[in-house]
């Protein structure tokens, strides 16, 4: 039996791309955030200080959101979940923790933050959003010196990335 081990993105996802000067990060995700309101979807940082930044930041702009990461007792990952879930709350915020294992129905998109170091983990991010035969979407948000490393994410993962449009700074300011 030969078995090809290779990591492979699911078909079904629409994967964009953000770029994006630092200052702008958090208006652009809450831009984004408001169009997809009534949705669930998953924002994924790579550690748990942004994490929980970007929860606090996210609960400011009174976004209906949650934060998971490897620093919680299991009882309060457990509970943020279970709320997840059961729709009480749209957006988790989330370490790579949360990237494997987390079989919730219905997240509509996914927010890669922060770029993962991994292509592996790019697939474990992005799937787990279009399951069960739904479509799902995928956005990175990049600084200008993460661009070069999407076209190496293409081609190890056999994706193509399109670019996603920015929103202009009066719509930004508007959104605030």
């Amino acid at each position: 039996v030969s078995v090809n081990m290779e990591i492979v993105g699911n078909s079904a996802i629409n994967h964009q791309y953000i770029v994006v000067n630092p200052i702008e990060k958090l208006d652009v995700l809450t831009h984004f955030l408001s169009s997809k309101e009534g949705e669930r979807g998953i924002i994924f940082c790579k550690t748990k200080a942004a994490v929980n930044k970007l929860a606090k930041n996210l609960a400011i702009n009174r976004f209906s959101s949650g934060a998971i990461h490897g620093s919680l007792t299991q009882p309060i990952r457990d509970r943020i979940m279970d709320q997840f879930r059961a729709g009480h709350i749209n957006i988790l915020v989330a370490t790579d923790l949360a990237a494997r294992g987390i079989d919730v129905s219905a997240i509509s998109y996914v927010v890669n933050y922060h770029l993962p170091d991994v292509y592996e983990t790019y697939v474990h991010r992005s799937g787990r959003t279009a399951r069960a035969g739904a479509e799902g979407f995928s956005l990175t948000i990049l600084q200008q010196e993460e661009v070069q490393e999407i076209p190496l994410f293409e081609k190890a993962l056999g994706i193509k990335f399109d670019k996603f449009q920015k929103p202009k700074a009066e719509s930004l300011e508007e959104n605030k």
